[in-house]
């Protein structure tokens, strides 16, 4: 009897403690679940609120049976934790995920600043006219909430400095000239991408005439069906190699004698693209004539201008081997019914607005105003690259239907080439038909590389004397040697010899030597 009883008890504690230790495994798998299912839903926390806030637990679990007896021989069942449907669960699991994501990817902007976005329709340097290196200002999904418009500043500045030697009958014909330093140009320039397929340019500069002048301000639109890209506002109008050349990337440092002739900047609509595999490039506009520094067009009726450039290359082997070859025609009504045709012998400081001549080295030809309501403009380009050694000429003439009188012709001509000592080849831009500047394939450092150095020598010839017109002929011979020290910094050193005819006072001569340092930003 009393064994019996002792078996009888035996029994009851190994079922009691069965039990506690049934009910311990249960509230732990009920914490656990908890923990890992019942999250606060995604979308209900904030941008800066990173933690997560489950579901409370209860502290106590209270059983059916509280002496834990058998009934009907089964021990008392545990409701097991609430199980979430599998479809539901994965559903806030990637909720969740995503809801993580989207805070850690706003708390790594708050920590990195700001971030340039762009999508690209204007090269740093991708070194074309429309195009300046790129330098990040701020984050356009800060401040608009997506990725347009877009913002890039840049900019560069150029400081000359240069002396003149003349003889007396120069002396007598222009006037004395002193020797000159000063800033030529100082650039700032915003660009960037309002859309996908539309970008803007806003160039400034602080060193010209009017301080500050316009230099590009436009709109462009681009993948426009059969037109290809359209820009209006102020900007280079499609006429001359030269032209199109931006002036961070001239051979000297200045351009030759026959872009007297150019339109250059004036306010219109052009459009232009490429065909042919990009082995050439076209370009038409129609712009007011004359404009003046800030865009404006004031001279009454009449103004209507045309221009077109045709670019191809016959000859490409990829590796700095190229044939180009241009044409370019323009042709207008001046709005006040007066055209001018000057420029100075290749150095000065302040830049000559369009119808101001006010530079601090004087002009060496000058017609003067010409009454007329109609003039056109010819030009033929050939470009060259073979390695190291690369060449660009034009040959320009200009027709003017003059009032009262009879019709004028004046030509002009030049031959730029180079050799780049240290082997680098001249880039092409296929898109504008233009060659960029030298790149160095070392740096300039201390004992480590010296940069690109490039040997350079043109002539140029301009003719303004025709019927009644008395501009003067001159001609210019001119060397130099540039030094690339890296893509943003660059040393040029031009020597110019400068023949001047007069037609009162015969032939006369002039010497400039001239230095500039050049740095991009």
């Amino acid at each position: 009897m009393a064994t019996h009883f002792r078996r009888k008890m035996l029994l009851h504690h190994v079922l009691r403690r069965t039990c506690i230790v049934t009910a311990a495994v249960a509230i732990g798998l009920h914490v656990l679940g908890t923990l890992l299912w019942a999250v606060e839903p995604a979308g209900t926390t904030t941008a800066t609120d990173l933690t997560w806030h489950p579901t409370p637990v209860p502290r106590q679990i209270s059983f059916a049976s509280g002496t834990h007896r058998l009934r009907n021989g089964k021990l008392p069942t545990i409701s097991p934790p609430t199980q979430l449907n599998d479809a539901n669960r994965i559903q806030r699991l990637e909720d969740q995920l995503e809801d993580l994501q989207r805070r850690l990817t706003a708390a790594e902007q708050r920590s990195a600043g700001p971030v340039l976005i762009h999508a690209g329709h204007i090269q740093p340097e991708a070194e074309c006219f429309d195009c300046f290196p790129e330098y990040p200002s701020s984050t356009s999904e800060q401040i608009f909430g997506s990725q347009y418009p877009t913002l890039k500043w840049s900019g560069f500045l150029q400081l000359d400095t240069g002396w003149v030697y003349q003889d007396g009958a120069n002396a007598e014909t222009i006037g004395d000239v002193d020797s000159q330093t000063g800033l030529r140009r100082v650039r700032l320039r915003v660009a960037g991408d309002i859309r996908r397929d539309s970008s803007y340019v806003v160039d400034l500069d602080f060193a010209a005439s009017g301080h500050p002048s316009f230099r590009d301000v436009m709109l462009i639109m681009h993948e426009i069906p059969v037109l290809q890209n359209v820009r209006f506002g102020y900007f280079q109008q499609p006429f001359g190699m030269d032209a199109m050349t931006s002036g961070r990337e001239l051979l000297f440092q200045e351009r030759p004698l026959p872009f007297a002739f150019s339109p250059f900047r004036q306010t219109g609509i052009a459009a232009y693209g490429t065909f042919a595999n990009k082995r050439a490039s076209w370009s038409t506009s129609t712009y007011w004539f004359p404009t003046d520094e800030f865009g404006v067009f004031d001279s009454g009726s009449g103004g209507h201008s045309v221009a077109g450039r045709l670019t191809l290359l016959p000859i490409d082997y990829g590796d700095g081997h190229l044939i180009h070859v241009g044409f370019d025609y323009a042709m207008g009504d001046p709005g006040d019914n007066t055209i001018r045709y000057a420029i100075e012998p290749g150095f000065f400081v302040t830049d000559p607005t369009t119808n101001q001549r006010n530079a601090s080295v004087p002009t060496i030809v000058d017609t003067g105003n010409i009454p007329t309501h109609f003039y056109n403009l010819f030009n033929a380009e050939i470009g060259l690259g073979c390695g190291p050694f690369h060449l660009q000429s034009e040959a320009r003439l200009a027709v003017v239907n003059q009032v009262g009188g009879p019709s004028l012709i004046f030509p002009g001509y030049y031959v730029n080439a180079g050799y780049i000592l240290t082997g680098e080849t001249r880039p092409y831009d296929r898109e504008h038909g233009t060659f960029h500047k030298t790149v160095p394939k070392r740096d300039f450092e201390l004992g480590r590389g010296g940069g690109a150095y490039e040997l350079v020598a043109g002539w140029a010839y301009i003719d303004l004397n025709d019927h009644n017109i008395k501009g003067g002929r001159a001609s210019t011979l001119s060397g130099g040697l540039n030094w690339y020290l890296n893509k943003h910094v660059k040393y040029s050193f031009n020597v110019i010899s400068s023949t001047l005819d007069d037609a009162q006072r015969g032939r006369s001569h002039a010497w400039i030597a001239s230095a500039r340092v050049q740095a991009e930003f």
